[in-house]
């Protein structure tokens, strides 16, 4: 059957690049789809081309997806265009999938046992933690934990490149060492182990090799993006002898590092597979021009990528739109007030992590307004910020409360060894000390250089004791050197704080969220849906409202800044019909502030933002208790002035201090109204 009599028979309507990488089956491709491009539609075509057209044998082609839900969503896709004939002979199959088949199959033709599989390492890791490190491990720490070890195996990282890696602090190398020795004693394998399993056999197993080869000599890979550099070398060992490899991806839109992606193998394709051809699909069926040309202009800025120049030929639409808010805590209130009733049809709040949707889930509820969230989850809750804010709440409140002080002592920069700690808890006097810390400040064991410090410390517990207000004590935890005081966490939870609630009253009332979004139910036809970006990966939205675009959670300034690009980027590339950005005076922007000099922005009020200006700056006077801006530190209070120096408590960074002289001349520190 040629092309033009397949096109007639299954009614096929593809553009020029699409019907290229449908009939190029033979040797090595890699097709770049850019968002909206079509690339699922092209794929299934692709493999009804070859069978239909080209007489393959349905059961020798493989088809590889990043997930089991897109290799469902291929069958059915491959049933309603060419029927059921062929569906049952192909395989569309994760990698992992593909891994433990072939472990299967090695261990059953060698009369081998195969190793256990342990779906949930979780509890595992979690008394293994325990052995390892000296503290108790908070729900976070452990995913953390999970992502790093899960890293090292997809990357194929020799030990000396593990012993590198430090997670919150904590080196991975000793934990990775006790998993893996309790996996080999009782005879199991995680995921990504059937993967290094299947490696090492493909490696050494030339014979058994050879027959996997003939068994899959065409293979084809989905979202190659997102592949890791091991799943990428299993690809190419098992397409080395018959060549035909056809990989589907996008390096714009690989987001997924923390997880071990590789999009590097997509750049070297060429190199890997000498003589390999390169197409692209570049015309955009999703969005306007105007979100087009925005998301072309944004990730040009990208170096380690290649030349696409996505289009479409959709008619003009709204200009990409921005809603100002003076400080991040109203923005929650103006999305619900003046961006939803805007939007028509299916809308999108787009954000970087299940936490940034907290505040926001909390005052629909509080609105009534029905929604749907992706992939959230509660461990919020349970980190280890938020556990240690609670703690040093109650431990104001129980000043001497042994436990509560132990649990808490060293969570500031206050240099208080353990022995100091123990100490201070035998020769306090409840009649002359009003708190351990007091103890501990009259005590012998703390150093000169900080005697002061442990002092102010017991007055701010002091003072969140007598006021009992959750949201002032968030407020003097963040300026007493507590140690993670820069975590998102903390503003979120001053967010969540109600003016004038009692410290016990809010801890009560975290609970409650945390109750009501385990049990909130997901209705699929709910149009208004809240996601991460990375839940959000290969969807598409009438409107898309994009929130906390704020350095250093997005960016993250400790990640690649090339991938964080890519993060936004497929965050935009989501809107089909309308884009909302929020913006915010009190917080530094680098991606929003970097747009505004490539396309022309307007509030949905109509007015053009302003461009150039420190939109907190004045021209008054510093004073001590006045509040400022700091360009890259965000807002604070003047709590001193000597001479050229200024003191600031930073609401998230801490205290600061700068020189007046210095900070007025660059415009470092402005007076917010």
């Amino acid at each position: 059957m040629d092309y033009e009599t397949f096109k007639e028979r299954f009614n096929i309507k593809l553009n020029e690049q699409q019907e290229a990488a449908l009939t190029n089956i033979d040797g090595q491709t890699l097709l770049l789809a850019v968002p909206g491009s079509g690339k699922t539609t092209t794929l299934v075509c692709r493999v009804g081309y070859m069978i239909y057209a080209a007489g393959i044998d349905p059961s020798k082609i493989l088809v590889m997806t990043f997930t089991n839900a897109a290799a469902n969503d291929m069958i059915e896709r491959f049933v309603s265009i060419f029927g059921d004939r062929y569906a049952k002979q192909l395989r569309f199959r994760t990698i992992n999938a593909l891994c433990r088949y072939t472990l299967f199959q090695y261990c059953d033709q060698h009369s081998k046992r195969m190793p256990q599989l342990l779906e949930d390492n979780s509890g595992l890791l979690f008394k293994l933690y325990r052995e390892v490190y000296p503290d108790y491990p908070a729900e976070n720490d452990i995913k953390s934990m999970q992502l790093g070890i899960t890293r090292a195996k997809n990357l194929q990282m020799a030990d000396d490149e593990i012993s590198k890696v430090r997670i919150e602090g904590k080196r991975l190398k000793p934990l990775y060492d006790a998993y893996q020795e309790h996996l080999s004693a009782a005879d199991q394998m995680d995921f990504d182990d059937q993967m290094v399993f299947a490696h090492s056999i493909l490696t050494q197993d030339r014979a058994f090799l050879s027959q996997l080869q003939d068994d899959n000599p065409y293979i084809l890979v989905d979202e190659a993006q997102d592949t890791s550099k091991i799943q990428h070398v299993i690809i190419n060992i098992l397409a080395s002898k018959h060549k035909h490899i056809f990989m589907v991806g996008d390096e714009d839109q690989s987001i997924y590092g923390f997880r071990a992606a590789y999009p590097d193998a997509l750049m070297e394709f060429r190199r890997t597979y000498p003589g390999a051809k390169v197409l692209k699909l570049e015309r955009n069926y999703r969005s306007t021009p105007e979100i087009v040309a925005l998301s072309n202009s944004f990730i040009r800025q990208n170096k380690n990528r290649y030349d696409k120049k996505m289009f479409t030929e959709r008619p003009s639409g709204s200009k990409v739109r921005f809603l100002k808010c003076k400080k991040r805590e109203t923005q929650y209130g103006s999305i619900v007030s003046k961006l939803l009733p805007m939007c028509d049809g299916e809308t999108a709040v787009i954000y970087r992590n299940n936490e940034c949707a907290i505040p926001l889930i909390v005052e629909l509820m509080n609105s009534n307004i029905q929604f749907r969230c992706r992939g959230m989850d509660t461990v919020f809750f349970n980190s280890r910020t938020v556990s240690d804010i609670k703690k040093i709440m109650m431990s104001a409140l129980q000043p001497y409360d042994f436990s509560l002080f132990w649990d808490t002592f060293s969570l500031f920069n206050a240099h208080v060894s353990r022995k100091a700690a123990y100490n201070a808890t035998k020769a306090l006097n409840k009649g002359k000390h009003d708190s351990v810390w007091t103890s501990l400040y009259y005590g012998d064991d703390v150093s000169r250089n900080y005697k002061d410090r442990v002092k102010m410390i017991a007055g701010e517990l002091a003072a969140i004791r007598k006021n009992n207000n959750a949201l002032d004590a968030i407020r003097r935890i963040r300026g007493m050197g507590y140690k993670r005081a820069d975590d998102d966490r903390v503003f979120i939870l001053s967010t969540l704080a109600k003016e004038g609630e009692s410290i016990p009253a809010f801890i009560r009332r975290l609970g409650e969220i945390e109750q009501a979004m385990k049990s909130m139910s997901y209705n699929r036809n709910v149009p208004f849906v809240l996601t991460t970006v990375h839940s959000s990966k290969g969807l598409e939205y009438d409107n898309v409202i994009i929130m906390d675009e704020i350095s250093p959670i997005f960016p993250d300034d400790r990640a690649n800044i090339e991938e964080e690009r890519r993060l936004f980027y497929v965050a935009i590339t989501r809107a089909k019909n309308n884009l909302f950005l929020l913006s915010y005076d009190d917080e530094r922007q680098p991606f929003i502030d970097g747009i505004e000099k490539h396309v022309s922005l307007k509030n949905p009020d109509g007015h053009t933002r302003e461009s150039g200006k420190s939109p907190a700056s004045n021209s008054g006077q510093f004073a001590v208790g006045a509040r400022v801006r700091h360009q890259k530190y965000g807002t604070g209070v003047i709590t001193a002035i000597d001479g050229d120096v200024v003191t600031v408590r930073l609401d998230r960074y801490g205290v600061k201090k700068y020189s007046i002289s210095i900070c007025r001349e660059k415009g470092i520190l402005t007076l917010t109204p």
